[in-house]
């Protein structure tokens, strides 16, 4: 395309040159149009095809038509300009890419293949040629090619491109990798779980893409106007041709009524501000979730893995019967916060002689299962039953032990706020946000110590997955456009029901699946930015829409004031596109907040 348009203005210069020998600059303009127009037509024609009358079927014709008519210098000048619009386009919008091709980027293409867990000589293979369960060598320094389990060695990964984390984690057998992430030193064996597009990172690029194709209602609603404003444009040039008898006037009205700006103004937009809030890590999963988030007025907060940190950790254990290793045999099973600052509690009990089966994670609940055929239950009181004994702490999460219906022992696990949640609960509040609410399904007393650390006036805990939907149903009928913050599965019904579900966290396979948006970092500030910049960008679509419809009335004006021609018509028409393209590309170099 660049080559042509070289070509082109090549041609169009040398015509400018000898415009005072006519058949030299009608040959040249000719040639222009012929180069330039073969291509436009063939476009228009696929789209006749499908049956739609689009903006190449527009310019085609008023170029054949210029060509009949002798004004050969207007098609000449009308093709060019189309043309030089496009390069100039395409040129701009791939810079709106330049998120996606960063991510992109993380991951290698190459990968250091073994044939078994003790082979000393791996093979570089390209990375489409790795499969699941196949085990990869990780050297210090490399970018892991593909998400999976360490299987040997040990080692700190970087993984602050994927979840915020500052600090590297470390890894050692049984721990999970992640594609894209640095092993900053150490050596690992990895067995692959998944590669390529199926690894977190492939599905974070998957989504980033998706949002940036998909359409918000005020596009649909353009997309469905343009389907009828196009044909009517060319009705109406056809009628005034006929009707007037004036067929250069009815060519001009196909340049003029092309509706460029309109079709472009808004998936630019879009394209450039999800992709700039994929930058800081802020997934937006669609054109509509832009447009809910910017008006939420009510935010309900889960609390354990949301406000608090993940790092729990147990503060006081009373037993009754040492049943320890039942429980950790159970917990090292489970994926909830809990469950790890247990087993990480555990790590001096054995709990690997132990038949386990069974196991089903209640959601809100607990987890229960069959251990040495004895039915285990680890949870809050109402899953697990009453004890008869009593803890001395207060304001922390409990965890009961029940062994065939018997409660043997009991856990207090203590949290705390994250270093931001205070201060991004006053931004939310002070930027527009009304209502804010703690949801959770911890004891009703640790959520009333978390929510007055944090300064939330209503906090509601013991709460089961179905009463933290109800509560969301209760915002909603109040009037309220309500987000809903959570990191785990027993959120996902509010996730899914709220105006917004905001997943915070690591990307995790249920936060990508369930929540309308994904914090990938832990920083609860970047709630208020990703709300006032969905803002920003419903405003630049606005913009744009604006700067289309004044150009369609400038052009209309001139034209019945006699001060546009078509090859200026086209000239204004290409330069209202570029105008709504810049205009979105504004958003690329803005800060969130």
């Amino acid at each position: 395309m660049r080559n042509k348009m070289i070509l082109m203005t090549i041609l169009v210069l040398l015509a400018e040159i000898l415009r005072q020998q006519a058949f030299w600059y009608d040959a040249l303009m000719i040639a222009v149009a012929v180069i330039g127009g073969v291509p436009i037509i063939i476009g228009a024609w696929k789209a006749l095809r499908y049956r739609i009358i689009s903006i190449e079927l527009l310019v085609s014709t008023a170029v054949i038509g210029a060509v009949i008519l002798g004004e050969f210098n207007e098609a000449g000048i009308v093709t060019w300009l189309f043309c030089l619009g496009e390069v100039l386009q395409n040129l701009i919008l791939s810079r709106t890419q330049s998120a996606i091709r960063k991510l992109t980027e993380m991951v290698p293409d190459k990968a250091l293949l073994l044939k078994d867990i003790d082979d000393d000589e791996p093979e570089e293979v390209s990375l489409s040629e790795i499969r699941q369960d196949d085990l990869l060598l990780v050297r210090a320094g490399d970018r892991i090619p593909a998400d999976g389990t360490v299987v040997k060695g040990f080692g700190k990964a970087n993984q602050a491109n994927l979840t915020g984390e500052e600090e590297a984690v470390f890894k050692d057998c049984g721990k999970e990798v992640f594609a894209g992430t640095i092993l900053e030193d150490g050596m690992l064996v990895i067995s692959v779980s998944r590669v390529g597009s199926g690894t977190v990172f492939g599905r974070i690029i998957e989504l980033v893409e998706d949002a940036q194709d998909s359409k918000p209602r005020v596009q649909k609603m353009i997309d469905r106007f343009a389907k009828y404003y196009t044909p009517a444009v060319f009705i109406l040039a056809l009628a005034v041709g006929i009707v007037l008898k004036n067929a250069e006037l009815g060519i001009t009205i196909l340049v003029l009524g092309c509706p460029g700006a309109l079709v472009i103004g808004i998936p630019v937009s879009l394209a450039a501000g999800i992709g700039r809030m994929a930058q800081e890590n802020i997934l937006i999963k669609g054109a509509s979730t832009i447009e809910s988030l910017s008006k939420i007025d009510a935010l309900a907060f889960d609390k354990t893995g949301t406000l608090t940190v993940g790092r729990l950790q147990v503060e006081e254990m009373v037993w009754k019967r040492d049943d320890r290793s039942l429980l950790k045999a159970i917990e090292s099973r489970s994926s909830h916060p809990l469950a790890g600052a247990i087993v990480t509690a555990l790590e001096d009990v054995d709990s690997g002689g132990h038949d386990v089966s069974g196991m089903v994670t209640v959601p809100g609940k607990g987890i229960e299962a069959v251990v040495d055929g004895k039915k285990v239950r680890a949870g809050n009181e109402k899953f697990v039953g009453k004890p008869d004994f009593s803890m001395k702490s207060t304001g922390k999460s409990r965890v009961y032990l029940s062994v065939d219906g018997k409660v043997t022992g009991g856990l207090a696990i203590g949290s705390c706020l994250r270093d931001d949640a205070v201060n991004a609960v006053e931004r939310l509040r002070r930027n527009g946000i009304r209502k804010i609410v703690l949801l959770s399904g911890d004891n009703q007393e640790a959520v009333d110590r978390i929510a007055e650390d944090v300064g939330i006036s209503e906090g509601y805990g013991e709460l089961m997955p179905d009463q933290k939907v109800e509560k969301i149903n209760e915002l909603r009928q109040e009037g309220f456009k309500v987000g809903f913050v959570g990191d785990g599965i027993n959120d996902g019904p509010a996730l899914a029901l709220a105006h917004v579900g905001i997943a915070i966290g690591s990307g995790t396979d249920f936060a990508l699946d369930v929540a309308d948006a994904v914090l990938m970092t832990s920083e609860l500030t970047k709630l208020d930015n990703a709300r006032v910049f969905a803002g920003r960008i419903e405003a630049n679509m606005k913009e744009n829409i604006v700067i289309a419809v004044l150009t369609v009335v400038i052009l209309l004006l001139g034209l019945v004031f006699g001060y546009i021609h078509m090859g200026s018509g086209m000239l204004v028409h290409e330069a209202s596109i570029l105008l709504v393209i810049l205009n979105g590309m504004r958003l690329l170099g803005r800060k969130l907040i």
